[in-house]
């Protein structure tokens, strides 16, 4: 549709995700994705997902024009809810500069269910 070619790898964790991380994730990669041909102009965009017992890392790299210096303080949403999203699952989202240009989300998350999490933090809050 975009003239974009997307490869994308995937090497599965030991057990399925759970509902939540999995629909967490995938909006993360959707966000990026779009951020990479509306804003950044890529031709290649790489997705990668990998998991293993404990965690989950998903990567998604493009070739596109990368990140302006002042994109954390742009006044776009994208950016703030992938964090946001991954802040969730008790993970973190990094932006980084991909070489020789580009830029390269990556986000990693524990396995475990974040519907049990979100249930402690709440209580503990309390």
């Amino acid at each position: 549709l975009y003239g974009v070619q997307v490869q994308c790898t995937y090497k599965a964790p030991p057990q399925p995700l759970n509902p939540e991380l999995a629909n967490h994730l995938y909006r993360i990669a959707q966000e990026a994705i779009r951020n990479a041909v509306r804003h950044g102009r890529a031709r290649l965009i790489r997705v990668q997902l990998q998991g293993t017992r404990a965690k989950v890392r998903l990567m998604i790299t493009d070739d596109g024009l990368g990140l302006p210096k002042n994109a954390a303080d742009a006044p776009g949403m994208g950016l703030r809810i992938m964090s946001y999203r991954a802040r969730m699952l008790g993970g973190e989202v990094r932006f980084e500069r991909a070489e020789p240009k580009g830029v390269r989300v990556v986000c990693e998350c524990p396995t475990e269910s974040a519907a049990p999490r979100a249930a402690r933090i709440s209580r503990s809050s309390r």
